[in-house]
């Protein structure tokens, strides 16, 4: 597991004293949840937080909390960290916390680049600037063009391997079953070094619309037919189009497809991805039904979250070796 910074069910995060992001006024404005932005204090007792004892800077995180009619949400940002983890595949670290004083409950996540010294500042850029500049007239509101033929434009100014970290994001978004992937839902982080400018791909991060989120727990027995958990897995459509002229979006695994069609190269490392543990996952998302807080992670769901992730593994297996 790359970067598993583990957090145990006694370990759940109480932010209701932690600072608020000024910049943001405490509220961050994108995205459709709510969600606050706060710093971690320096003497937090967690080892999996970055308390940055000896500085006078604090690090960021965003505090995210559920629709009100999914309530249960914020745990797929969690487990899908976990299972991000699990995949090689960079996903920031993402915790269950509360705030006893507002008595909210959601996602701690750890913010992904470093804007604070010492050391040179990162700088990110969401995707949607880039498709703006790209693409005449981008539809910013609900991204009808947003396509992965423009996003490969940008190969030319990445200093990463553009495509294989693509080809990461996509199989961990099939494996998880998120289909938001919208053009700022990814973006780019610049650092600068003596002469130059690294410039690589943001983490697969906002996680959160995923893993039958928004499934209620009376309808999991539905998914005991083999022929209705097929149907569902199958019909996630992608936020991305393939190419700017397609008329319409297509499925996440027909994405795949034509992703491993157009780059069978990147084959090798994708089905790298798909190769860890079922058993493993099944311990990772279970120990999370051990936290005690409001809305805890039941049993039940967390068993359906590993059966939806159990059948893309191995359906998304079969689609890489043909």
């Amino acid at each position: 597991m790359i970067n598993y910074k583990n957090q145990e069910p006694s370990q759940t995060v109480d932010i209701s004293d932690w600072l608020t992001d000024e910049a943001y006024n405490g509220t961050y404005p994108k995205g459709a949840r709510a969600k606050i932005t706060c710093f971690c204090p320096h003497d937090s007792p967690y080892n999996f937080l970055i308390a940055n004892p000896d500085s006078k800077y604090r690090h960021r995180y965003i505090f995210k909390l559920s629709f009100n009619r999914y309530p249960a949400q914020f745990w797929a940002e969690i487990v899908a960290y976990r299972i991000g983890c699990l995949m090689q595949v960079s996903v920031p670290p993402s915790f269950a916390a509360i705030n006893k004083k507002e008595n909210q409950y959601g996602a701690l996540i750890e913010w992904f680049y470093h804007d604070y010294p010492p050391g040179d500042k990162e700088h990110y850029i969401d995707g949607g600037v880039f498709m703006k500049q790209l693409i005449p007239n981008f539809d910013s509101k609900k991204g009808k063009q947003h396509n992965f033929e423009t996003i490969m434009k940008l190969k030319t100014i990445s200093t990463c391997n553009w495509l294989e970290e693509w080809g990461k994001i996509f199989i961990f978004d099939a494996v998880i079953g998120n289909t938001d992937r919208h053009q700022d839902n990814w973006g780019v982080i610049g650092k600068p070094r003596e002469k130059t400018l690294d410039v690589a791909l943001s983490p697969a991060f906002d996680n959160g619309t995923s893993l039958g989120h928004e499934m209620f727990e009376c309808n999991f027995n539905r998914f005991d037919d083999k022929n209705y958990l097929d149907r569902y897995v199958q019909k996630g459509t992608y936020h991305m189009k393939w190419k700017l002229a397609d008329n319409d979006k297509t499925t996440i695994m027909k994405f795949i497809r034509l992703f491993a069609d157009n780059y069978p190269e990147q084959k090798a490392d994708m089905l790298n991805c798909l190769n860890f543990s079922i058993e493993e996952a099944t311990e990772q998302i279970m120990q999370l039904t051990k936290f005690q807080i409001p809305e805890a992670l039941s049993e039940a769901r967390a068993k359906f979250m590993i059966r939806l992730i159990a059948y893309r593994q191995k359906l998304l297996n079969a689609l890489l070796e043909k």
